[in-house]
């Protein structure tokens, strides 16, 4: 147990050294009390470090990304034969052999290349059928990382 006088001690030499120190701050000659921005509030630094820096995708690169082919040679590629004729979720008009169509590189799904053309210029970045992002992750962004990317940046 420390003696009552040891902490009377302590409690007057911190007294003194605050005052000492709000004394210069005062004078212009200690800038310890000015604050600092916490490293939170600058999301550079929350990113660099996790290498979470925001990508930069548009429109015109997702496009340059998803092959335009005809939908008879889509059908061919994947070895199914679709029995009713499908429907673009776009336009909901349906999707003829000879039409040129995007197929989507992570759920598989096609539409009709201006149609998802138009899907895309609005800024929708996701697929209209299943909502699975249609631009493919950056390396460095899967992972558990991602899981604080989400917390902080809301996306």
């Amino acid at each position: 147990m420390i003696p009552k006088k040891v902490i009377l001690l302590l409690y007057l030499l911190d007294l003194v050294l605050y005052s000492f120190s709000s004394l210069l701050y005062r004078l212009g000659l200690n800038p310890s009390f000015e604050t600092e921005p916490a490293p939170w509030d600058n999301p550079e630094h929350l990113f660099i470090a996790a290498d979470l820096r925001p990508l930069e995708t548009t429109p015109d690169t997702i496009k340059s990304q998803l092959p335009v082919l005809e939908f008879q040679s889509l059908v061919k590629k994947q070895g199914k034969s679709p029995l009713p004729a499908p429907e673009c979720a776009v336009c909901l008009q349906f999707i003829e052999a000879r039409d040129r169509v995007r197929e989507l590189g992570k759920c598989c799904h096609a539409f009709h290349a201006e149609c998802m053309d138009r899907w895309l210029d609005l800024g929708r970045l996701s697929c209209p059928l299943c909502r699975s992002a249609v631009a493919g992750e950056v390396d460095g962004q899967n992972g558990p990382l991602r899981v604080l990317k989400v917390l902080l940046r809301g996306c």
